[in-house]
This record gives C-alpha cells, structure tokens and sequence, in this order.
C-alpha cells in the first residue's frame, strides 16, 4: 500500500469519526431536557393553615411534563415565607436564582427596578394563545410596572370587613348594608365600646385591624400617580380620613385592640382576607378561633366622597431575566395561570381564589364542597373583587407608603393639627420624588 493510498484512508476515517461524533453530540443536545427551577416558598401571606403545602404545584409540574415532551420543571422548596426573600436575594447575587420564582407583594418594586424580571410583554404580545380576558384585570395590573407586564398572578385573595353578628345582636344592634357609611360604622362602635365587668378598663371595642389606608380607598382613589412621579391623593379626601380615623382612635381610649379580643368575641369587626375567611369558617380551624359567635363577611364602610373599596391581594409569579429557558419558562407560567384544571386546584388545596374567572364561575356553578355551605356570597364577592385596588407599583412606592404610615399614624395618635400634617407629609414626599 502506497504512503498516499494510507492518508487518503486516514482522512476518510477522521471525516467518519467527525461525523458519527457530530452527530452523537446533535443526538445528546436533542434528547437532553429542558430543566427548569422554580422557587417555592413555605407559608403564605395570610397566616393561614396550609391545606397542602405544594399539592398545586405538584400537580402543575406533573401536567406540564405530560404535555411537553422531555422537559423537566424542578421545584426549590423547604424556605419559609419569612426567610424566602433573604435566600432569594442569596441566589441572586451568586447569579443562582431560579428560572421561575414565586415573588412577595414587598419584594416587587425592587425586583422589578434591579431588572430582575424579564419583561412579559412582549411575549404576550406575539402569543395568540394567551387570553388575557381569562384573568381578572386587576390581578394582571398588579404584575405591571410602568405598564409592562412582570409577573403573572396565580392566586388572588380579596379582602372585606367581617362583623361579629352574635356581638351586635346582645347589643341590639342591626347594620343597614345598603347605607354602609362611616357615620354608621362609626356609631356602632361606639355604642358597642364598653367596660363590660365594671372594672374601670374597656373590654369590648368597635374595631381590629381597621388602619387609616382601609378607610382612605373608600374615600379617595389613589395615593399616587401610576407612575409615581405625582401625589395624587386630594388633600379634603386625606383630611376626612384622618379625621375619622382619630375619632375611631379615640373610642379605645389609649387601650390597643389586639387580635385575641376578637378572637373572644369582644370586638364587633375585624378586616378579613378571604384565605382567613375560608380557613377559620370551617372546620376545623374554626372551632380553634371562632366558634363562641356567629360572623359574616360585609364590605368595608364608604366614606363621604368614595365607595366601599378594599385590598386585592394576589400571589405573582416571575421569571428571571438570567434564565436561560426563558420561552420554556413563559410556557409553563402561561400553563399554571391559565389552565383550568390547575386553576381548579387552587381553590380545591390552598384558601384563595383562582385568578381565572370562568374557573370561579364554575366552582359556583357546581355549588358543591363548602360551596353548599355558601361560605361566601358569589355576588358579593364579584362586588368585592370589582371595586377592590391594588397597590401601585413604582420604585419609591414603599419608601413612599413607609413615610405617610407613620406620619398619618402620628398624627392620629397624638390628635395633631391634620391640615398642618397633611402639608408636612406633602412637602417631604415632594422632597423624595424630586
């Protein structure tokens, strides 16, 4: 055999080599899966009992899989609620978070104005199959910031008053709902604020849990611009608030309502989430908190110039901007969001409401489970839903929020001049934003 016969045989080996190995690795990239992490946190914003910690999400994973061959989707749990910020920020500055996460309402702002998120929209834009019309509106507008959509919410828990019915009936004591106003909110704490057992000390009060932002958004609209370059609050609607709220202040007489009054039965209201609502008024948590009286939910009192509106809450979920999955990772939160079969689980293993609308329909529309109790009302909780707000989401919100809790609360608690305070609190939220 000649010299060149053998490199001619040589090249043709090292081209077949070169080939069967492109082609093996072609094989190994195509059969490799698609992994995603997903952060899940123990625990829930409403202290509530947890029916099945990660039962949703199991379940999410397990039909995701089945639908999309040859990816993985991993769940990262074990971190409590309380500590789920610090390990995530941990995983972010080794540039170790997860694909998918699920986000605190606290951690948003922060996350959104570091770039954390990647930006949904124009995802959704380009998708013809994602329905926006499924969610409820105000649940979308609570992942968006400067009008992109960031996150997707998957759970949503409104928010309403509760009243203490075997608490007003001793009293004698009938609420008109169809004239629900501060004024008659206010006289029936009054007259239900009293020293019981005669000891010179106050023992029975109006109201837990009723803060100056509850009353605010039934007698007002906003605190700032969307975009938060603007107070947007009208000085008459704060000075009422403020006003109102000293005088339901002032029943208590220095005495701090905690939680175990009502709990007792001692308080005629109390704000409720509906993750509370459902979880407390059945069994059997009820007969460990609220089973000495009956309660029922009703909206939040109107102020002069507003209308009962309360907080919606929601549990958001996002997908990091590091990602290396990231159109399998929209996918999969489009999936969890939407599909109703999941969205159906939500109700069925956690205490909040499915962000999909005709999945709460149904829900009503089988009257099956606690439904048959008719824990809550369908019409009222529409009404609740449709006249709720969310929070506005802008990077100096919190700092913002921050500044006017403590210098309303000071105001309040110390009487102080509220026009005069009103101003103060404009002049340094001016300083802020410029």
């Amino acid at each position: 055999m000649s010299s060149n016969h053998l490199k001619r045989i040589l090249i043709y080996i090292g081209i077949v080599l070169i080939v069967v190995g492109s082609l093996a690795y072609l094989k190994y990239r195509i059969d490799k899966p698609t992994v995603l992490e997903f952060a899940l946190h123990s625990g829930n914003s409403w202290n509530v009992p947890q029916k099945e910690a990660y039962g949703v999400y199991d379940e999410a994973v397990r039909l995701f899989e089945e639908q999309y061959d040859n990816v993985q989707v991993e769940l990262k749990t074990g971190t409590l609620i309380q500590h789920y910020s610090e390990w995530f920020a941990e995983r972010v500055l080794k540039g170790e978070e997860p694909d998918i996460f699920l986000v605190l309402e606290e951690d948003f702002n922060t996350y959104a104005s570091i770039g954390l998120f990647e930006d949904l929209t124009p995802y959704i834009q380009r998708d013809k199959d994602f329905h926006e019309e499924r969610f409820y509106p105000k649940s979308l507008h609570a992942g968006q910031y400067y009008g992109n959509q960031y996150t997707l919410p998957f759970e949503i828990a409104p928010s309403f008053m509760v009243v203490n019915k075997t608490l007003l009936e001793q009293e004698g004591i009938d609420i008109d709902e169809t004239e629900w106003t501060w004024d008659n909110f206010y006289e029936i704490c009054k007259a239900v604020t009293k020293d019981l057992d005669g000891d010179g000390f106050l023992d029975q009060f109006g109201v837990y849990g009723y803060d100056w932002d509850h009353a605010f958004y039934t007698n007002g609209h906003s605190l700032f611009t969307d975009d938060g370059k603007s107070i947007a609050f009208n000085d008459d609607e704060l000075f009422e608030t403020i006003e109102f709220m000293k005088k339901i202040y002032k029943l208590n007489k220095g005495i701090v309502v905690t939680e175990d009054y009502f709990d007792k039965g001692k308080v005629a209201f109390k704000t409720f989430t509906l993750p509370e609502y459902r979880a407390y008024g059945s069994y059997p948590y009820r007969i460990l908190k609220y089973e000495k009286f009956e309660w029922e939910a009703i909206p939040l009192p109107k102020g002069p110039r507003g209308n009962s509106s309360s907080k919606l809450y929601t549990v958001q979920i996002g997908i990091s901007s590091r990602s290396k999955q990231k159109d399998m990772a929209y996918e999969f939160i489009k999936f969890i969001t939407n599909k109703e079969e999941i969205q159906h689980k939500v109700w069925e293993l956690t205490y909040t409401l499915p962000t999909n609308q005709q999945v709460v329909q149904d829900i009503y529309a089988r009257n099956v489970g606690e439904m048959q109790d008719k824990i809550i009302d369908a019409d009222f909780l529409d009404g609740i839903i449709e006249n709720s707000y969310v929070e506005p989401h802008f990077k100096l919100y919190s700092q913002l929020k921050q500044l006017m809790d403590q210098k309303v609360f000071q105001i309040i608690a110390q009487d102080l001049d509220a026009r005069e305070g009103i101003k103060q609190i404009k002049d340094e939220i001016q300083k802020i934003i410029y």
